[in-house]
């Protein structure tokens, strides 16, 4: 019983915490200090011209990678999409 009246405490008090970090999260975005984080600037014509030799099976995606210096596969992937849709 006593373990039970815990668990709902601590699931009560998870809820505040999770409320008050997005209200301060929401307070910082209106003031202009939480922005995110920053998106990895990648030259697009080194991009375009990297992304056609992997397109053509020329190099490797870790060739390819290393040449545009990304360093997370899915962000990698998620320029080549962009890329594609904005010739």
């Amino acid at each position: 019983m006593l373990l039970k009246l815990f668990l709902i405490q601590e699931e009560l008090d998870a809820k505040n915490r999770k409320t008050a970090q997005a209200s301060g999260i929401q307070a910082a975005k209106a003031e202009g200090k939480y922005t995110g984080r920053k998106r990895l600037s990648v030259d697009t014509n080194l991009l375009r011209q990297v992304a056609g030799s992997f397109e053509k099976h020329q190099i490797t995606e870790k060739e390819a990678m290393r040449r545009t210096g990304i360093k997370s596969r899915s962000t990698f992937y998620r320029r080549l999409r962009e890329i594609r849709s904005n010739p």
